[in-house]
């Protein structure tokens, strides 16, 4: 790194090779503490640039609301697989803004989303939302290692809303949707005038009415490389129709027959 230096004792004379880990969250300032999901976004909705929440415990949170244009922010767990649990009914993560464009969350290695499922990590209900909702050009990254699981709700876990996501990595598993008669009810819903470029990661066994991948009428969905889709339901026709992951080859686009 530049500008450290290291004095060892005693002496190596060989070379090696140097790997640096992080103790503690790099979003530092006397108002965010280590692991306090609430007072890193208050933060990053207050400031312009790119932050890493580096979570080196599982933590619970409240929903939260990341919207301020322009700013990205990462989300690691250190060391090991770390856990950001809702600890209460509503949406872990809303990202995006009515006023301003290119609000980003994105979910790096060992980092899960976990929703309200009742019995489960002490929750004595189910969920009454998704748990991440983006809309209005907010964008949602999940690379490899990530995970959104675990939520029991009428709705999709993660549902997109004329905004962006994209997959390179990571799962959306093991959500309940138990909504009747509803196109929102799926593991990925893509909303309106949304659009998804799944190029890795892996979206099934969610217990869903519809489909572990749900698109809209207007919504664009490309698939590519790697990516892993249980069932797609199309929820713009009258019927909604479900399709299984071998309707869909490598870099194309198509509907079963």
């Amino acid at each position: 790194m530049k500008g450290l230096s290291l004095t060892l004792q005693p002496p190596i004379n060989a070379s090696i090779t140097l790997v640096a880990q992080w103790t503690e969250p790099l979003i530092t300032s006397t108002n965010v503490t280590p692991n306090d999901v609430a007072a890193a976004v208050d933060y990053v909705n207050a400031n312009h640039g790119v932050f890493t929440l580096v979570i080196d415990t599982d933590v619970s949170a409240a929903p939260q609301v990341l919207n301020l244009g322009g700013v990205k922010l990462l989300i690691i767990g250190l060391g090991e697989p770390r856990e950001i649990r809702l600890n209460t009914q509503g949406i872990l993560f809303i990202v995006g803004s009515n006023q301003q464009k290119g609000v980003n969350l994105t979910l790096e290695k060992n980092i899960t989303f976990v929703g309200l499922t009742n019995g489960h990590h002490g929750a004595i209900t189910n969920n009454n939302g998704h748990l991440v909702y983006v809309y209005l050009d907010g964008i949602f990254t999940m690379l490899e290692g990530a995970k959104v699981t675990g939520n029991t709700a009428h709705v999709s876990a993660v549902h997109i809303h004329e905004g962006i996501f994209v997959m390179q990595g990571g799962e959306i598993i093991e959500n309940v949707s138990t909504g009747i008669g509803s196109s929102e009810v799926g593991g990925l819903r893509l909303g309106s005038n949304s659009s998804a470029t799944l190029i890795g990661g892996r979206i099934a066994r969610n217990n869903v009415i519809l489909g572990d991948l749900v698109v809209g009428s207007t919504a664009n969905l490309t698939l590519s490389g790697s990516a892993k889709i249980g069932t797609v339901a199309i929820a713009s026709r009258p019927q909604d129709k479900c399709f299984h992951n071998n309707c869909f080859g490598m870099d194309k686009k198509r509907q079963c027959d």
